[in-house]
């Protein structure tokens, strides 16, 4: 397993810098000419696993085909001789947004700053089909750069979504699989059974804007299933309830982004940042910008005016998208966040919740504790909600059956690595032919000593010449 203190390729790791569910990021340093780099790698517990291990090539290529500023750079991809997979990508000295975020809502013009900076990065990722899916505070860096002590830098594709044709990438998800981080996710990524396109990039923008301006999250709960039901269900509250210094076009903007139908947000990242841009070219005039009450997703106002695109961009991504077998992964880094939910946004709680099997090996049965047959990996199915824990048995022929329990009060993935059962022993080899089957005479019995009779030796004479010379014994 790479570790501090080892020679990757041309670096050698000096520090650890972060973990997570699939993996670790290292900070490393080469050692003729100095450059520090960050240096990925994947969990050996997760290397054997072909899906965890496209996810992991996947982001690699991702981000080595957009090429943009506002995206990290990867410069070099390998795995070791012990079966590591990693990839190199530059290292980046600053804050995540998420340290910055939750400590007060900051000024409208550094949100929109940076929203701006963050769209024109995945407009570029869009435009070569790749939808981030997981954009969040926590993969958005603040460095200083070229005098800008906000610049920004999108990272972590690891679950992104490449759908050029004859990219020789995946370009389906499976129905019924849910991916993402629960405070940033579009409805139709916690729905987990409808078509999900770049548009969920966009409600992800929308919801770390609305944080950035007001300090906490449209959507809030105690667990993962209670936030996604409020993203299906609820409407997020005006920001200018939380924070009244914001302008209302900007008001107008963040509330049509966070839409639950698709259809009625921005259609592109470049139509949001447009926007953001024209909303602070007006602030800063003085002259009232505002958005047609029509789509400002439910906000109706007659003080709200016209700040849509005046144009749809033609290139604007409709991406087909479909069912692709793919271990379900949900990142459940909930931050506790201390102010409590609005009133008038309490959630229903969902009446089951969705639950991915997967198992190392493919191909393995799963059953209830009473025998029933549910699936067999990979797959998902809904589940009754509970608050008891529950247990599935995977098996599968010639490998160790392997009990998974858990409380199934969220959606969450099961994953079980099933260890092969020992083989019995070899039989011996038989023995070779004339030897084992060839046995000694047994010794002959003892005869009685009354059965036993005396031949008396009879006298050895030596025979003599008549010059009295012995000659030989002829006996």
């Amino acid at each position: 397993m790479i570790d501090v203190g080892q020679t990757v390729g041309n670096y050698r790791i000096t520090a650890e810098l972060g973990e997570g569910g699939m993996g670790k990021v290292f900070l490393a340093e080469h050692p003729v000419i100095g450059r520090k780099a960050a240096l990925k790698v994947i969990h050996p517990q997760f290397a054997r696993n072909a899906d965890v291990v496209a996810r992991f090539v996947n982001e690699a290529r991702a981000v080595t085909q957009i090429g943009h500023d506002h995206i990290v750079e990867v410069t070099d991809f390998g795995h070791t001789e012990a079966g590591d997979f990693y990839f190199i990508m530059e290292y980046l000295p600053g804050d995540m947004l998420s340290e910055q975020i939750g400590r007060l809502p900051f000024p409208p013009a550094r949100a929109v700053d940076i929203a701006v900076q963050i769209a024109d990065a995945l407009e570029a990722s869009h435009r070569q089909g790749v939808i981030h899916r997981d954009l969040k505070p926590d993969n958005i860096v603040l460095i200083a750069r070229d005098g800008r002590p906000d610049f920004v830098k999108v990272y972590d594709f690891g679950l992104a979504k490449l759908t050029h044709p004859g990219d020789g990438a995946p370009t389906h998800t499976e129905t019924g699989i849910v991916m993402g981080t629960p405070f940033y996710m579009s409805p139709e990524q916690c729905d987990g059974r409808r078509e999900v396109d770049h548009r969920a990039d966009i409600y992800a923008l929308g919801v770390i804007l609305f944080q950035m301006l007001t300090g906490q999250v449209p959507f809030q709960g105690e667990g993962c299933g209670e936030v996604m039901a409020q993203h299906l269900t609820c409407t997020a509250p005006p920001v200018r309830r939380l924070a009244g210094d914001v302008p209302r076009a900007l008001e107008a903007i963040v509330a049509r982004a966070l839409d639950k139908d698709p259809d009625r947000r921005f259609q592109t990242m470049a139509d949001l940042r447009d926007a953001l841009l024209a909303a602070r070219d007006a602030d800063a005039a003085g002259v009232p910008a505002t958005l047609p009450a029509a789509a400002s997703a439910g906000h109706d106002d007659p003080e709200l005016g016209d700040l849509r695109p005046k144009r749809n961009r033609s290139g604007a991504l409709i991406l087909g998208l479909g069912a692709f077998a793919l271990v379900a992964v949900v990142n459940l880094g909930l931050h506790r966040l201390a102010t409590p939910v609005l009133a008038g946004t309490t959630a229903r709680r969902a009446a089951t919740v969705r639950v991915n099997f997967s198992s190392d090996p493919d191909g393995a049965t799963v059953t209830t504790r009473d025998g029933a047959v549910v699936g067999v990996t990979p797959f998902s199915m809904e589940i009754p909600y509970g608050e008891a824990p529950v247990e599935y048995l995977v098996r599968k022929d010639g490998y160790v059956a392997k009990v998974s329990a858990f409380v199934p009060n969220l959606p969450m993935p099961v994953f079980a690595v099933l260890e092969k059962k020992e083989s019995p022993p070899p039989p011996a080899p038989p023995p070779a032919a004339g030897v084992a089957d060839v046995q000694a005479d047994p010794p002959p019995e003892p005869r009685p000593a009354h059965a036993r009779q005396h031949h008396p030796r009879p006298p050895v004479t030596m025979p003599v010449d008549g010059d009295d010379i012995m000659r030989p014994s002829t006996w």
